[in-house]
């Protein structure tokens, strides 16, 4: 037989040492690409989320075109509040949701179960944020419970309008400047409309505000914040130094340290007092604030 023929081709495997190496470099990548999508990722939803405070202004302005120039208030039904409250306004005329409940409105789990099944949640569904455990049972404005039963991740100011509140107030200038109906006219740009909304408030609690009223609420500097405040929340960001996306009156869409909020003009865009043109106290001169932007 031919000596040739009894060779046998070699079939020699990887050592150990070779192994580790490629488990090794395999394990470097990983650690070099792994946060890189994670920052990739962030960013997408970052902008999304921007991307979604947008189109909550555009419905705002189509509010404002059929309603007299009026901007949607937080609250436009005297005695309602899923169905007269800004995200009940706009699952009813922009979103198709039926609140009606015979002659009158649909109230508790009942509203907010068809609320939270409509597609506006898509839209107010920032994907960087998150809300606590689901429970329709919770009544919206609960301030002591670990559940919600708000789908939506963004919270609204107050100060554009809130008819039941107004409705129980003496209604002079002070009122107005708060919760009465705000013609566009007389809201300055720089004011705070929209924000990203906590999941859970400082005491502890799920965060069930129906809309923010005052700077405590806003900015986490205010002495009054870890009590009384915390409807906003910065998700987007490094974990070490997170921010905020918010909606202004002029359709800009910021994305900011939350402690911005503690500086003087920016902490004048929150509270109407402060900054609605027949507010007393602004027409006084008491509060220098003229900015047109975030600073």
């Amino acid at each position: 037989m031919n000596a040739a023929s009894d060779i046998k081709p070699s079939h020699r495997g990887f050592t150990l040492v070779e192994l580790l190496v490629v488990i090794g470099v395999i394990a470097l990548l990983i650690s070099i690409l792994i946060p890189a999508l994670s920052r990739a990722r962030a960013q997408a939803n970052q902008i999304k989320c921007m991307s979604n405070l947008r189109e909550l202004y555009t419905f705002t302005q189509l509010y404002a075109t059929d309603n007299r120039d009026y901007w949607m208030p937080a609250n436009a039904v005297n005695g309602y509040w899923e169905a007269g409250d800004w995200y009940g306004q706009l699952a009813r005329y922009y979103f198709k949701a039926d609140l009606s409940n015979g002659a009158n409105w649909a109230t508790g789990s009942t509203a907010l179960s068809r609320i939270n099944s409509s597609s506006m949640i898509n839209l107010l569904a920032c994907p960087s944020n998150t809300r606590p455990t689901y429970d329709p049972t919770v009544s919206v404005g609960s301030t002591t419970s670990s559940a919600t039963s708000m789908l939506w991740t963004y919270i609204y100011n107050r100060n554009l309008g809130d008819l039941t509140k107004f409705m129980s107030t003496t209604g002079d200038a002070t009122a107005r400047s708060q919760y009465g109906l705000k013609k566009r006219i007389n809201v300055p740009p720089f004011v705070l409309v929209a924000a990203d909304m906590s999941a859970v408030l400082p005491t502890g609690y799920a965060n069930n505000a129906r809309f923010f009223t005052f700077t405590r609420e806003v900015n986490p500097l205010d002495g009054s914040y870890p009590t009384l405040g915390g409807y906003v929340a910065a998700v987007h960001g490094a974990k070490s130094n997170p921010t905020i996306n918010v909606l202004l009156a002029d359709g800009e869409v910021v994305n900011c340290y939350q402690k911005m909020f503690n500086n003087v003009p920016n902490r004048y865009s929150i509270d109407g007092r402060d900054w609605y043109m027949e507010s007393p106290s602004r027409q006084a001169g008491i509060d220098n604030h003229t900015t047109q932007q975030l600073q």
